[in-house]
């Protein structure tokens, strides 16, 4: 098969999935999504791992890691902002 050919079928295979999509509940658009979003970072850290980027793919967080990072509140501190301070330092 020629590229044109497979970019058009891919197009058309595109257009029927996302018909499909449209079908689906929030609900299952949301699992969906969950779904490609964890088969994407997979993929990433495979070819992270791949080049020598990373020594090893890190474990998915767990249930406690969610509720912690919802939970998390900055610190408010007094005084310029940091950035401020930096960009002051270096003149």
């Amino acid at each position: 098969m020629e590229t044109q050919e497979v970019a058009v079928m891919s197009s058309e295979r595109y257009q029927r999935l996302a018909k499909e999509v449209s079908y689906l509940s929030p609900e299952e658009q949301a699992d969906l999504r969950d779904l490609l979003n964890r088969a994407l970072s997979d993929e990433v850290n495979r070819r992270l791992l791949a080049r020598g980027t990373i020594s090893r793919i890190p474990d998915p967080p767990t249930s406690e890691d969610v509720e912690r990072r919802r939970e998390w509140k900055p610190i408010a501190i007094e005084g310029k902002p940091l950035s401020e301070i930096i960009i002051e330092e270096r003149r």
